[in-house]
């Protein structure tokens, strides 16, 4: 068998192996973005130069999360998250830009 043709099928596994553990595992939940639409990927904002009160809501029901907030602040976590708990976290005055890394621990959906 030439080496071109055992690269192909090494790939052609590879990618029938990433769809098959992508069905697998399931849609990871989401969170509303900045205008109440469920979202993947979400995208919030405050212009105000003041403390910010973050309220963080999810259509979802989740196992076991952590959320890092992106702050330095100390990380939130749960045993779950039932649909539609708010938890809310305040940004100290600052414009500034920070990333929210919530991961459901059982599922390791990020």
């Amino acid at each position: 068998m030439s080496k071109l043709r055992e690269l192909g099928l090494f790939y052609s596994f590879l990618v029938i192996g990433l769809l098959l553990s992508g069905m697998a595992m399931g849609q990871c939940p989401q969170v509303f973005d900045f205008y109440g639409n469920p979202e993947n990927n979400p995208y919030w904002y405050s212009c105000s130069g003041s403390d910010f009160n973050f309220n963080l809501q999810s259509p979802d029901n989740w196992d076991a999360y952590t959320i890092d907030w992106g702050d330095g602040s100390t990380q939130s976590s749960g045993a779950s998250w039932v649909s539609p708990t708010t938890i809310t976290h305040n940004y100290v005055s600052a414009v500034d830009t920070f990333i929210v890394t919530i991961t459901e621990i059982n599922s390791g959906c990020i």
